[in-house]
């Protein structure tokens, strides 16, 4: 699934890799819903930032964009500590109801 693309020399961001919205109409909830997609999905973005015109959607999609292929490459361990958490929190609630 593509969450970022460069289409007509504009930065757009896409929750489901059909729609696109201008990425300078993004908001936190949306960047939130991306950082799920990453977790749960193969995702793909373009990188030809250059391609892009205007200077403020340069600027966020290249923040942007950082921030997703920094979670993307760390999404085995993010994965794992959820994983960790969560099975000690489970053993520690199993533990209380018997005693």
């Amino acid at each position: 699934m593509k969450l970022l693309r460069i289409h007509n020399k504009k930065g757009e961001y896409s929750k489901d890799g059909i729609n696109y919205e201008l990425i300078t109409e993004i908001d936190g909830q949306n960047t939130y819903d991306l950082l799920g997609l990453i977790i749960d999905n193969e995702c793909e973005f373009d990188e030809n930032i250059e391609d892009i015109v205007n200077p403020a959607e340069k600027i966020i999609y290249t923040e942007i964009l950082s921030k997703l292929k920094e979670v993307f490459a760390e999404k085995a361990e993010i994965i794992l500590q959820v994983e960790n958490e969560y099975k000690t929190v489970e053993e520690k609630y199993s533990k209380e109801e018997f005693e």
